[in-house]
């Protein structure tokens, strides 16, 4: 392929065991570029700090779509209708348990979390069991999740429609995103997730995002840690599935 042509670089990987980007160690996993050449790579992992602790007990808040952010949002028969309009009442170490259903928004982002809490989704309606996803969607038009602080777990997402990034993980954030949905979503870098902080991500699958320039699936520059997720069918101009920046990986 000549290189005075700008050309999107496809690539599927699944990870097998623990890939690890500055935090992180791959022990086995293969990639699979556009010439289905197999090869193995292997990552050392670096020795400085890993993850967040996720140690959160507090309040519940409950989310659904039929509430109204002027519920007290406090109790499951008396919903927010936003995802956002819950995490303002809630505080540090708050949970906000959010039902099945998609969830827009009319703002920068759909989600913006500014404090330490566990987002969980896929509730049925009484809040009693989770049985499946709830969904961020962009619309085409707004970032998924934006995250500003630390310590702070998604699980039980789907999302997707997003531009300027599924997921974005500010440099003073970090996050666990754990049994979620990342698809269909583009950003100038990282398509799927851009993480500039501590992102751990576990469980998940990660499909059909773009970047304009680097890492379709993830663009990441701090600390990056995958277990047992599958990132497959992303492009970009530049590493389809992950861009690590050099400045903090042991390769």
């Amino acid at each position: 392929m000549s290189t005075h042509h700008r050309f999107y670089h496809v690539l599927s990987i699944v990870v097998v065991i623990t890939l690890l980007f500055s935090g992180l160690s791959l022990s086995s996993a293969s990639a699979q570029g556009s010439d289905s050449a197999e090869r193995q790579i292997n990552f050392v992992e670096p020795d400085h700090e890993k993850g967040n602790s996720n140690a959160l007990a507090g309040t519940t808040w409950y989310v659904a779509t039929t509430g109204s952010d002027s519920n007290s949002c406090s109790a499951p028969g008396s919903p927010c209708a936003s995802i956002n309009g819950a995490l303002g009442k809630a505080a540090n170490g708050d949970e906000v348990k959010v039902a099945m259903g998609i969830y827009t928004g009319i703002g920068t982002e759909v989600v913006n979390i500014s404090k330490a809490i566990a987002l969980s989704g896929g509730w049925n309606t009484a809040f009693t069991a989770q049985q499946g996803y709830s969904t961020i969607d962009g619309q085409g038009s707004r970032q998924g999740v934006f995250v500003g602080v630390t310590d702070v777990a998604i699980s039980r997402f789907i999302v997707q429609n997003c531009i300027e990034s599924g997921i974005y993980i500010d440099f003073w954030g970090g996050a666990t995103v754990d049994k979620s949905i990342i698809r269909n979503n583009f950003g100038p870098h990282g398509g799927g997730i851009n993480n500039s902080g501590i992102l751990v991500l576990n469980n998940s699958s990660l499909h059909h995002n773009t970047a304009d320039s680097l890492g379709g699936g993830i663009n990441n520059s701090k600390s990056l840690t995958i277990n047992n997720s599958t990132i497959s069918y992303n492009s970009a101009f530049w590493s389809g599935a992950i861009h690590a920046s050099p400045i903090d990986a042991s390769v």
